[in-house]
């Protein structure tokens, strides 16, 4: 990623704006206080949204949360002067809302990982190098450099009082501690009860929640995604048990 694209990402993310200046104590319009909505940054994001159906002036609708709807116009400005800020209000209701142009979802709101950054509950390290470089360009990361994780290097997980493994085997995210038989003694047991092993649970996270793991599994972990039991056609993850995905 070039110098060009981390500014593109920045301005886009509304990093170069001082904090709190999306979260407007007098937002417009019928936003509530608290409403985590990057205001600031919906009329740029508006433009090209109409940009992409051949237009730089008109209304956008913007969804905010899951019964909200907004209406955002955008105005042209006189010959020499600066456009009208955008008019904000509630969507129209004669039926014409759903042929307008939608501002994206991730335009709509502050970008989670900056809020984090900029409050404190996440640490400047934690996030991509890249992705830190845009939201808080020139900031040094907290505390001592993580030591990079192999590619498919195993996950540790404590599982009945020991340190288990869990790694990829053919593209499988598997409990590498568990011999096959006990993995499927322990399947039918955990479909009732709601309770599996610590190495099954952590892998069954993985699987839904890719970035609990460290950086280097992830691709493999979504390419085995589908041999989840419990899925339309998955298998388990023991190697060399009957039914397992190759």
């Amino acid at each position: 990623m070039g110098r060009a694209q981390v500014r593109r990402m920045r301005l886009r993310a509304g990093a170069d704006r001082p904090a709190g200046s999306a979260a407007d104590p007098d937002p417009p319009g019928p936003l509530p206080p608290g409403h985590h909505c990057a205001v600031d940054r919906w009329a740029d994001e508006a433009l090209v949204v109409l940009r992409d159906a051949g237009r730089t002036t008109g209304p956008v609708t913007v969804r905010v949360g899951t019964r909200q709807r907004l209406r955002l116009a955008l105005a042209e400005g006189g010959e020499g002067r600066a456009a009208p800020a955008p008019r904000i209000g509630p969507a129209p209701t004669d039926g014409s809302a759903p042929a307008l142009p939608v501002l994206p979802e991730a335009a709509t709101y502050v970008l989670p990982d900056l809020e984090l950054l900029r409050t404190g509950a996440l640490e400047a390290d934690r996030p991509h190098p890249l992705v830190a470089s845009a939201l808080l360009p020139g900031r040094a990361p907290t505390g001592p450099p993580r030591a990079p994780v192999p590619a498919g290097a195993p996950q540790l997980v404590e599982c009945r009082g020991a340190r288990h493994r869990i790694g990829l085997v053919d593209g499988v995210l598997t409990p590498l501690d568990h011999d096959p038989d006990e993995i499927g003694r322990e399947e039918p047991p955990a479909a009732l009860t709601g309770t599996p092993l610590a190495c099954l649970q952590a892998a069954d996270r993985a699987h839904r929640r890719p970035g609990c793991l460290e950086p280097g599994g992830v691709p493999g972990v979504l390419r085995g995604s589908e041999a989840v039991p419990g899925r339309p056609g998955g298998g388990s993850r023991a190697p060399g048990r009957p039914g397992a995905r190759e």
